[in-house]
């Protein structure tokens, strides 16, 4: 993809950034490619975060939170943020960071309190692309950030803390619709494709295995976009429930396409079918906005703060 194709697309569809609801739909509707889906989310993180701050210029933002050692985590922060409104620091598997106009960074500043920056690229941001198997086009890049000037968009400590915390939530729901929407796709190629194949005189559909693998396979993605588009239309996501969309999405997804992979048989594995790349795509999500194993953390500390009420 080009930087004119993420930016026509993500100018198009910037009004939905705004609305979650709006953009899960966009997700699971839009015929656009993985890689520019994930561009588009990429882009909504950022774009919600800074709706508050009367911040609306025709731009491709990044959200720029990980870093190479600490990931995520808002607690093993290594970019900072001097006196004089610079910041220094590496930021990893920045999606959009190829193309992105301005970066919405997480830093610390020598206090030690959070603060959210927005950074304008210029000639002390240092962007290296990523070489990735998949969503290759996506712009995933390493961001290096010298002594770069920056504008501070949010007070430091808890109002950057949260408003961080709250661009998780809401790209870890954007994340569980991309990946539920792969899943359909690869759905109804099997569908079609099952179709037309003949075994012994009829149609693959009409035989029992073929049945039950595609409707167990509907059932899953069904149950993991009904949940989604539930939590999408809450007027307050809350974290236990963006956790439990992406635990579902990601794991019912795969395992519905391992299924499906087995009604395909070798035919799976052609380069013209496009069903392992689609595969890969979904696996690749797993680790984003949280692995399934941290969301398990999160679901599981939700239910001892409640027995702790009772």
């Amino acid at each position: 993809m080009s930087y004119d194709e993420v930016m026509k697309f993500i100018v198009k569809n910037s009004n939905k950034c705004l609305n979650l609801r709006e953009a899960v739909n966009l997700i699971f509707e839009s015929k656009a490619s993985p890689d520019m889906k994930l561009s588009f989310i990429g882009h909504c993180i950022s774009a919600k975060t800074l709706s508050s701050t009367g911040f609306n210029e025709d731009a491709i933002l990044a959200t720029a939170f990980t870093e190479p050692k600490g990931g995520s985590s808002l607690r093993t922060l290594e970019t900072i943020v001097n006196g004089f409104g610079r910041v220094s620091g590496t930021k990893y598997f920045v999606t959009n960071g190829a193309f992105a106009t301005h970066y919405l960074v997480l830093a610390q500043k020598r206090t030690g309190e959070h603060v959210l920056l927005l950074v304008k690229r210029g000639k002390n941001v240092i962007v290296e692309k990523l070489p990735l198997i998949v969503y290759e086009n996506s712009g995933i890049s390493k961001v290096v950030f010298r002594n770069t000037q920056a504008e501070q968009v949010f007070r430091e400590g808890k109002e950057s803390y949260v408003k961080a915390l709250e661009g998780l939530v809401y790209g870890r729901v954007l994340i569980s619709a991309l990946a539920i929407s792969l899943g359909f796709e690869i759905l109804n190629c099997a569908i079609e494709w099952a179709s037309k194949r003949i075994a012994n005189g009829v149609s693959l559909l009409e035989h029992e295995i073929i049945e039950q693998r595609i409707a167990d396979a509907y059932a899953r993605l069904s149950t993991a976009k009904l949940y989604v588009a539930k939590v999408s239309s809450e007027d307050r996501i809350s974290w236990i429930n963006s956790s439990i969309a992406k635990y579902l999405s990601v794991k019912y997804s795969c395992r519905a396409v391992e299924s499906l992979i087995k009604v395909f048989g070798g035919y799976a594995f052609l380069k013209t079918a496009n069903i392992i790349p689609k595969y890969l795509h979904i696996m690749a999500l797993e680790p984003a906005e949280g692995t399934s194993d941290i969301q398990l953390k999160i679901i599981m500390k939700s239910i001892l703060r409640e027995k702790s009420k009772e």
